[in-house]
């Protein structure tokens, strides 16, 4: 029997705590050029997987997955844009700002 793969893509990202006023502060600092974000959730992607076997092991798997929480102080952070297409995702900078 041939293992059959789904081509659904999952989204692997970190949640990041604190981080509300940061994104107050870059939006009003962008007013002009972006509408406010409506429902901004602060996170780090991991990977973003396009194929799998079973999608249940491979979730299942990724919730036994334990962090510890570490703290970090951010002074600078770049705008960057992702393009995607059928093969993969391309990253820019767009501009980077200093915090401090």
């Amino acid at each position: 029997r041939k293992s059959r793969k789904y081509s659904r893509k999952i989204i692997v990202w970190l949640y990041l705590d604190n981080c509300e006023e940061l994104q107050k502060v870059i939006d009003e600092e962008l007013s002009g050029l972006f509408k406010k974000e409506k429902r901004f959730m602060s996170h780090l992607t991991i990977a973003r997987v396009k194929n799998f076997e079973n999608k249940k092991k491979f979730l299942d798997e990724l919730r036994k997955i334990e962090i510890s929480k570490i703290r970090f102080c951010v002074d600078n952070f770049r705008l960057k844009k992702s393009v995607l297409n059928s093969k993969r995702v391309k990253y820019g900078t767009l501009e980077g700002y200093r915090l401090v």
